[in-house]
């Protein structure tokens, strides 16, 4: 704002340390408002860990990082910190949290409609009408488009609109139809997410490309014309992300998604016994072997063979469903004590009943030409 360069590194310093040595896989940070020691998150799992507030400002300082560098693991980080945790903190009656638990076996506890308003109750309504922020940046001669979200794009300056039309985070692909008055030549660069380890995109049913790395873009130069369509593939797949201090402590996404257990109601009164977070014993074995799809449009999976001392099915939070949260994970072999166990907390409701990916215009950034 100021255009001091050394408040410039100061932001990109801080920016790097908060995502690369201090955020959990939700893309949220802290425990009490508080950091702890960079790259020990394992003992720092508590009913207070990710301020939603926290999230809310570390998107605004991702769209500058990103309209200084134009780097995708900016957009990785955004989108992360956007469907993992933004998405999930909106009960559907319009409460939102203060903190996301990640405590195993804890629940989301939701502000109350009308005698409480703190910062995160403020930021809390701000959230959820800026979808449409993030999605696309552009300088003079580049388009770049960062999150798959269902949107429409009017690029004034260019008299370029962009209709992208897909069933992101459920549906592993994406068009963008482009209509122009006039052909014209500019880059559109496509994000490759670093959880897809392919993607392919075609222009009027003709392939471009299939060769790019995760998390960098597809560059596609041309002079386009009225009608054009560009189809965009991502498949989606099983995976398993690590505490950065303990590998035997882990959760479960599909593609983007982070998967949480459906463990029962929030006032369960077995929720207080031994035993009512299992822990999930896998030897070793990759996700996919001991996580089966019940519904890949929903994302709604179980395990299977896994559980100690309960081997009975979890379901991950779809959708529509209600606060209760976390399953508990351990990739080795040997029993292990109930305390011992992972997070995979999330997905749970947006807006009740309502997409929230709609139209969107310019974020306020531009890069430089």
């Amino acid at each position: 704002m100021t255009g001091d360069p050394s408040a410039r590194l100061a932001a990109q310093f801080f920016w790097d340390r908060v995502v690369q040595h201090h955020s959990y896989v939700t893309g949220g940070h802290c425990d009490g408002e508080h950091f702890g020691q960079p790259d020990q998150l394992n003992d720092r799992l508590s009913p207070n860990t990710t301020e939603t507030c926290n999230v809310n400002n570390m998107l605004k300082l991702t769209e500058h990082i990103f309209g200084w560098s134009a780097r995708a693991d900016a957009a990785d980080f955004y989108e992360r910190a956007l469907l993992n945790h933004i998405r999930s903190s909106q009960h559907p009656d319009g409460r939102v949290i203060y903190n996301l638990s990640l405590k195993p076996g804890d629940h989301k506890d939701y502000q109350t409609k009308f005698d409480a308003f703190t910062c995160c109750v403020g930021t809390g309504m701000e959230n959820h009408v800026k979808y449409g922020e993030g999605i696309y940046f552009h300088n003079t001669d580049n388009l770049w488009v960062n999150l798959f979200i269902a949107s429409e794009l009017d690029w004034k300056a260019r008299g370029v609109t962009l209709r992208q039309e897909t069933q992101w985070p459920e549906g592993d692909s994406s068009t963008i139809a482009v209509a122009t008055a006039r052909p014209q030549e500019f880059t559109l660069n496509l994000r490759h997410p670093f959880w897809a380890d392919q993607l392919t995109v075609k222009v009027n049913g003709q392939m471009v490309s299939d060769t790019t790395s995760p998390s960098s873009y597809c560059e596609i130069k041309r002079t386009w014309q009225n009608g054009d369509k560009v189809e965009i593939r991502f498949p989606m797949a099983l995976r398993t992300e690590a505490m950065p201090d303990n590998p035997n402590r882990i959760a479960v996404f599909y593609g983007p998604t982070l998967l949480a257990a459906e463990l029962g109601p929030e006032n369960d009164p077995a929720a207080d016994q031994a035993g009512f977070v299992p822990v999930l014993l896998t030897e070793g074995k990759r996700a996919s072997d001991w996580v089966k799809p019940v519904s890949l449009a929903t994302q709604h999976f179980k395990t299977t063979g896994v559980g100690n001392p309960d081997s009975a099915p979890r379901a991950p939070l779809v959708h529509g469903k209600m606060p209760v949260l976390t399953c508990a994970v351990c990739s080795h072999s040997q029993t292990s004590p109930i305390g011992d166990i992972c997070i995979a907390p999330l997905l749970a409701t947006i807006v009740a009943n309502c997409h929230p990916w709609v139209r969107s215009d310019w974020t306020e950034l531009e890069l430089p030409a």
